[in-house]
């Protein structure tokens, strides 16, 4: 079986009027994503984004719950935050990826408005069955993926539809559906 990562890009993402911005890290993102990629098994969530203080909340946020009271008053998400990582960049995340699995990973970009041609998750299912090289869903926060961080990726997954033309979840909620989708 491929294994597979989620990356949380902090930057560079775009603001609503799709300026290239850098967000902030959020202790929901972090829970929610961490316990649903551990439930899903997902290798790990990579927290992205090069400014130090941000990496610096995330470390101060993990040993609170790997190490402090947050671990010993809740196992669960101690466990879920086991599985957490972070990088400067993509390009940290793949070196560090190949390195560890042997293998160069696969980059798949996701996007609300993503158009054809894409992987679809039918596709990504049955690649994830096989062995293969590491793949890793590139998730975007703030209004999503900036175009350097998609030319990055190597390919881009289908967007999540709903059932009418309203599309724009939460990135918590898109990790969520994109994880119990391809573990059907």
């Amino acid at each position: 079986m491929s294994r597979l990562y989620l990356a949380l890009v902090h930057y560079p993402v775009l603001d609503r009027r799709g300026r290239i911005v850098s967000t902030s890290l959020t202790t929901l993102d972090l829970h929610d994503i961490a316990r649903s990629a551990t439930t899903y098994g997902a290798e790990a969530l990579v927290i992205v984004t090069p400014l130090r203080s941000q990496l610096g909340l995330a470390q101060t946020m993990l040993a609170y719950w790997r190490h402090g009271l947050g671990g010993q008053w809740c196992h669960n998400r101690k466990q879920a935050m086991q599985r957490v990582e972070t990088a400067g960049d993509l390009s940290e995340l793949a070196e560090r990826l190949t390195r560890r699995e042997g293998a160069a990973p696969v980059l798949l970009a996701t996007s609300a408005s993503a158009t054809p041609p894409y992987t679809t998750l039918a596709e990504l299912r049955e690649r994830l069955a096989r062995d293969g090289p590491p793949l890793v869903l590139v998730l975007g926060t703030g209004a999503g993926l900036a175009p350097e961080a998609l030319a990055q990726c190597h390919e881009m997954l289908e967007p999540i539809r709903g059932v009418g033309e309203y599309n724009h979840l939460s990135v918590r909620s898109a990790a969520a559906i994109y994880l119990d989708r391809l573990r059907r």
